[in-house]
Order: structure tokens, then sequence, then C-alpha cells
């Protein structure tokens, strides 16, 4: 069994596919490149997937990696942390 998760940065609702062309793509690169230095794996547009393979270990490092990632994103967008690879 497989899903997904997309990722939006910049809008408050998506209600209707039209509502895509409001999210700032520039944040949501921002986000998953900090995601992935802190170990969590993205598409650069926002798109994850989460299948069976993946186990508790796995879940608790993307977990961590999200987390990690939306605290850098607070404090200044994520820049400093961008700009320190």
């Amino acid at each position: 069994m497989t899903g997904a998760l997309q990722l939006f940065a910049g809008v408050d609702r998506m209600e209707r596919f039209a509502d895509i062309g409001r999210a700032d793509r520039e944040m949501v690169l921002r986000f998953t490149g900090l995601m992935t230095l802190a170990g969590a794996l993205s598409l650069p547009r926002g798109l994850m997937y989460l299948s069976t393979a993946h186990g508790d270990a796995e879940l608790a490092a993307t977990r961590a990696a999200i987390t990690a990632a939306m605290e850098s994103f607070a404090a200044d967008g994520g820049r400093a942390a961008l700009r320190a690879t």
C-alpha cells in the first residue's frame, strides 16, 4: 500500500485545483531543501510518498526531519540553514 503527501506553502487553503497556482513554489523548494538536510527526501515540488515498506524507524526519522525543517523555516524561512550548505 502506498500513499502520497503534497506540501504547499504560502496559502492557508487549497479547495480547488486552481488554488495550486497561489502556492509559493520558492517556499516549497526551501522547505524541501531543509527536509533533505535533515535526512528526509522529498521531490523538490513537495511530493512525498509513504508505503508499507516504511517501518517505525523510517517514520520516526521522517517526522524528526519534518520537525527540524519546520523549526528552521519558522526561524528565518530556512535561509540560514540553506546558506550554510
